[in-house]
């Protein structure tokens, strides 16, 4: 099998992990979904017992505009792919993770400084 190397700064290589991994933890969201394509719309108390969250912190966060959220009229209402998704995007790196990026970047540095000869 051939082997092909590329060249990509850390920056790069922190961006793919990450999409990488979004994209998965997205297709274990998608599936215990039960394969629905569909967008669902959830009410505020919705919203709390999906994210697990009082009611209080909700409103604290739709006020900062912290959280993605629809309003026509008075009634809020969530995309639940946007709270998937906006829960997904504070996620921290677990030890596989970091140990996976860690390895990679080795990999870059080793081939950067062959380039560099």
């Amino acid at each position: 099998m051939g082997r092909i190397i590329i060249e990509i700064d850390q920056e790069e290589l922190k961006e793919i992990v990450q999409e990488a991994v979004r994209n998965v933890l997205q297709g274990f969201a998608v599936n215990s979904n039960n394969d629905s394509t569909e967008d669902e719309l959830l009410n505020v108390e919705e919203a709390c017992a999906f994210l697990k969250m009082k009611k209080a912190t909700l409103y604290q966060k739709t006020h900062k505009r912290e959280i993605p959220f629809m309003k026509k009229g008075k009634p809020l209402f969530f995309s639940k792919k946007d709270l998937i998704e906006w829960r997904l995007s504070g996620k921290k790196e677990t030890i596989e993770e970091a140990v996976l990026r860690a390895e990679l970047e080795e990999e870059h540095m080793k081939i950067k400084n062959q380039k560099k000869r």
